[in-house]
């Protein structure tokens, strides 16, 4: 972060969802799709699809999640309307719809701008 802002860098710019469970039941292997664009491929024929899988999940607690942009394009995602769970005691996995209070059709849109800060220094941007 330091360096980010010695040098008037855009990618401190993140968000952080904070997964919960609000249910009285624990739940085990919460998958939530996403997608991101880079620069300005955009498309579903263009997107990264990453699923984040958040396990387990206790009933009343809750998960923060934070997504950052390492690249040095801009970049853009959506975090998507189902998720998939399994119930702690069932072996099949069920659908269920997110509940994000208080948004708008354009809430789940992410976007960061371009970052010459390799933040997880992963994998390459290309």
């Amino acid at each position: 972060m330091q360096q980010a802002a010695r040098q008037h860098d855009l990618g401190v710019f993140a968000y952080k969802c904070e997964v919960g469970n609000h249910g009285g039941t624990n739940l085990f292997d919460v998958a939530m799709p996403m997608r991101f664009w880079f620069g300005d491929k955009v498309g579903e024929e263009n997107a990264l699809k990453y699923t984040p899988i958040i396990s387990p999940l206790d009933a009343g607690h809750s998960f923060p999640l934070y997504f950052v942009n390492d690249c040095p394009t801009e970049a853009s995602g959506i975090l998507l309307e189902n998720a998939t769970v399994r119930v702690a005691g069932e072996t099949m996995r069920r659908t269920t719809k997110l509940n994000l209070p208080n948004r708008n059709s354009a809430d789940p849109i992410m976007f960061w701008p371009p970052t010459k800060i390799r933040w997880v220094n992963s994998t390459r941007c290309e």
